[in-house]
């Protein structure tokens, strides 16, 4: 078993955290995943003669996550929404 820690960008809450993880664990291969929004990262325990990383990128690409940092300035603006949206949710929920 190997664990590998994926950058993820685009999670904002705790729900995006248990879909990322119950997506990843439906991988063959996938013992565990744990993601956290927080860290903008998911920490997979997964056998390497059944599954890779590659594998996992695309299921992050499927749930509407990214794994490529944003390099232009269109991708940043769109990440300060996501950070903008999610100082919102904390704020009239009262996350932390």
């Amino acid at each position: 078993m190997e664990k590998v820690t994926l950058k993820v960008f685009g999670m904002v809450c705790d729900a995006c955290e248990s879909l990322l993880k119950e997506s990843l664990e439906e991988i063959d291969g996938v013992e565990s995943a744990k993601a956290s929004y927080k860290a903008a990262e998911v920490v997979v325990a997964y056998d390497p003669a059944k599954t890779d990383t590659e594998a996992m990128e695309k299921i992050i690409e499927k749930e509407d996550f990214s794994t490529t940092a944003p390099k232009n300035g269109d991708s940043l603006e769109e990440m300060s929404l996501w950070e903008t949206l999610l100082k919102l949710f904390r704020n009239l929920f009262g996350k932390s």
